[in-house]
């Protein structure tokens, strides 16, 4: 038996999976760093990560896209 890299890197952070199955999938090489993020954040390991007091409006600002930090960053 002869374990794998996707299978030492899952152990090693700690990704079930179908986590590094839908990584696998979906990140290719020219990802941008936005699409990344994107992916990253579909992992099941985030469902019950819990949000900060007032965090949930960055949050959703985040994800349409609208943060000015996140537009700054990737300028």
């Amino acid at each position: 038996v002869h374990s794998t890299e996707i299978g030492k890197i899952a152990s090693f952070l700690y990704l079930s999976h179908s986590t590094m199955g839908m990584f696998g999938e979906l990140i290719g090489p020219d990802e941008s760093f936005n699409s990344l993020l994107r992916i990253l954040s579909l992992a099941s390991e985030f469902d019950e990560a819990p949000v900060r007091h007032n965090e949930d409006v960055e949050l959703y600002d985040f994800c349409r896209d609208e943060s000015p930090a996140l537009k700054k960053a990737l300028e």
